[in-house]
Parts: C-alpha cells; sequence; structure tokens
C-alpha cells in the first residue's frame, strides 16, 4: 500500500513538471488589443452558424484573463493574440506571420478567457456573415472542424 502511495505520489509531480516545462517552452506570443476606437457594432444577418464549440480533452490554453485568445496554427500553434474589447475590422491589427500580415482571416484555434461574457466571432468585418458565439471558457483546438478556420474578421462581446 506504502509503495503505491509514494509511486502516485511520484507520478503527481512528474506530470505538473512536465505541464510547468510545456509552458515555459510555448511559442513567444504578440499582443495584440483593441484600445476601445472600433465603431459601435452593427447588427448582424438573422442567419448565423452557431454550433457548439468543441473542447479539447486537455487544459485550456494560456491566455490572459479578460481576453480572446486566437493563434494562427492550430493546436494553439504560432503567433497568439488577443482582444480585450469588440472588434468590428481584425485587419487594422498586423500579424506578420499571416499569409494578408492582419489578423483578419487568419485565427485557426482560439479561447475566450473573458471575465463575464460570450463573445462572438463573425466571418466579415463590422460584425456582419455567419457568427459562432463562443460561451466564457470555451476553446477550439481546431477551426477547420467547425469551418471557421482562417474566417473570423471581427468580434464583439456580451452578445
Amino acid at each position: 500500500m506504502e509503495i503505491h502511495s509514494i509511486a502516485t505520489r511520484w507520478l503527481g509531480a512528474l506530470s505538473v513538471i512536465a505541464m510547468t516545462l510545456a509552458l515555459l517552452v510555448a511559442p513567444a506570443s504578440v499582443a495584440k488589443a483593441d484600445r476601445g476606437d472600433s465603431p459601435a457594432p452593427v447588427p448582424s444577418p438573422a442567419a448565423s452558424f452557431a454550433p457548439e464549440a468543441t473542447l479539447a480533452p486537455t487544459q485550456a490554453p494560456s491566455c490572459p484573463a479578460g481576453t480572446l485568445c486566437v493563434w494562427v496554427n492550430i493546436n494553439y500553434g504560432g503567433a497568439r493574440d488577443w482582444f480585450e474589447f469588440d472588434n468590428a475590422n481584425w485587419g487594422v491589427y498586423n500579424e506578420p506571420t499571416c499569409p494578408n500580415d492582419t489578423l483578419s482571416n487568419c485565427a485557426s484555434s482560439l479561447f475566450n478567457n473573458g471575465r463575464e461574457c460570450n463573445v462572438r466571432t463573425y466571418d466579415f468585418t463590422n460584425y456582419g456573415g455567419a457568427g459562432i458565439t463562443w460561451a466564457r471558457g470555451a476553446f477550439d483546438s481546431n477551426l477547420v472542424g467547425n469551418s471557421f478556420n482562417d474566417r473570423i474578421s471581427s468580434n464583439n462581446w456580451c452578445v
């Protein structure tokens, strides 16, 4: 019984060390955030695409509290950028690792680490086109699965 208990404790400690090391070697991030100068939200068309967010079986990725984080690659890879406010046009945020050098149509994974609200992402600028509402705490490591990979151009909070 005592040997099993010691082995269990060692395995737990090794798991914590492995997760800590994984966080330390994660790719560097580039912060982008709207400073609140986006125009007021424009209502989206009645038709929208809103499947359930796919939750990965592991823990949520690293993302500053109160933000929507997006990664340019699936599985939270590549550059990480984040938003704190409503953003009518992701095309104003530079991201040199994206084909068009902006965040517009460049997100492949995301995490809503908002403090209080859902966040809705849209296919087009000015909150237009199809959209997905992400509950607070929802994350998706591969937007290819819900047809929104490289298709997000705006977001708004508390919808």
